[in-house]
């Protein structure tokens, strides 16, 4: 009689729906706490950016130069719903610069934003390298540099080389006046082998300090 009154409960429809039900239930709660639980993500390379960059030029006529990094690692703690799949290129290391108004050297730090969908109310940095990002705020500046030019090839035998004529005889460089300080002349080397007639050639050039 019992192992009748077995079989017909394994045989009946609600018994197995009573089953689903619980089995179902116990996942669900299962995979509520998994999603709920805090976890650590470390991002590594979070690019740094300086929002109101462009308008501090356009605007003010100042850049940003000398900057200590482009990267920062952090470690952000959230629930596995919230940052689980986040990346680091997901996240920015921003610093707002549009309050210059002058030149200075400045170490400011910086706020991480997410992507839409991350809760950031809901995520804590536990560790962050580094910090701070230093950088310098200069003014863009115009100057005018001589241009240097030199060959450095050679001639064909029973000929001699002559003057070299070129143009122009200086150019007006832009950039921050920090480097702009740095600029001495334009240097511009023309290269070629057994030269046997007058050549007109374009060359590129390079920025040289005093140095060289």
């Amino acid at each position: 009689m019992t192992k009748k009154k077995v079989s017909k409960l394994f045989n009946n429809n609600i018994f197995w729906a009573v089953i689903s039900l619980v089995a179902a239930l116990a996942i669900w709660l299962y995979m509520t706490a998994t999603q709920e639980e805090e976890i650590d993500v470390t991002l590594s390379g979070v690019q740094v950016v300086f929002a109101g960059e462009e308008d501090l030029q356009a605007t003010r006529g100042l850049v940003i130069t000398d900057v200590s990094t482009r990267t920062v690692d952090v470690t952000v703690r959230g629930t596995r719903l919230n940052i689980g799949s986040l990346a680091a290129s997901d996240v920015q290391a921003v610093i707002d610069v549009s309050r210059f108004n002058s030149t200075s050297n400045s170490t400011q730090s910086y706020n991480l934003v997410y992507p839409d969908g991350v809760d950031a109310s809901a995520v804590r940095v536990v560790r962050s390298s580094p910090s701070t990002i230093s950088f310098q705020v200069t003014r863009m500046d115009d100057k005018i540099v001589p241009v240097d030019a030199a060959f450095t090839g050679s001639v064909a035998e029973g000929y001699m080389l002559g003057d070299i004529e070129y143009e122009p005889r200086s150019i007006t460089v832009s950039g921050p006046q920090s480097v702009l300080e740095t600029i001495d002349r334009v240097y511009v080397e023309v290269e070629l082998m057994d030269l046997d007639a007058t050549r007109t050639v374009e060359a590129p050039f390079t920025l040289r300090d005093a140095d060289g």
